[in-house]
């Protein structure tokens, strides 16, 4: 029953082993995870019942076998450790990961708000024929170009951040 257990632990912690792409894949693969925390603990309880056996039938056992007994014992043990480690350092990575995406998404979002707002700006400067109207609508335009200028940096930073995703879309 433990070497099941530890056989059905692995084939599905195998499947959040590669680094997701998408935000989606993270948020599934971190519902996995959650899932599959209690099979830690039921392990290493499996772990516990496996030393309790060996230690009965240790005694009536001979050397080659009590041997054999701590081996079994030991990678049981090992096994469920690595295991408990291991998803431990994927949840945390996925989480970082995730954590990623959503500052990403906020980032998106502040940056749409900000050009919908330009473009409404743009959109009530009304075209004038005199000189001085003109001269007003181009000085409003380089305040926005100012804006736009100053907003270069979050731009980059929200590019940075795709590309560190791997975001192709």
């Amino acid at each position: 029953q433990c070497q099941e257990m530890s056989t059905s632990f692995s084939n599905k912690l195998e499947l959040c082993q590669e680094p997701p792409v998408d935000k989606h894949t993270v948020q599934v693969c971190l519902e996995r995870m959650q899932k599959l925390l209690p099979a830690i603990n039921e392990g290493q309880a499996c772990g516990v019942v496996i030393q309790r056996l060996a230690d009965k039938v240790s005694a009536q056992t001979g050397t080659t076998g009590q041997l054999e007994l701590q081996q079994q014992v030991q990678t049981a043990t090992t096994f469920w450790l690595e295991a408990s480690n291991t998803l431990t350092s994927l949840k945390t990575s996925l989480e970082d990961r995730l954590d990623c995406w959503n500052e990403l998404d906020r980032s998106c979002e502040e940056m749409s708000k900000w050009l919908k707002e330009c473009e409404a700006e743009v959109e009530r400067l009304e075209l004038k024929s005199t000189l001085d109207d003109k001269q007003t609508i181009v000085n409003q335009l380089k305040t926005l170009q100012q804006a736009a200028i100053t907003k270069q940096p979050a731009v980059m930073q929200v590019m940075q951040k795709a590309t560190e995703l791997d975001v192709t879309e």
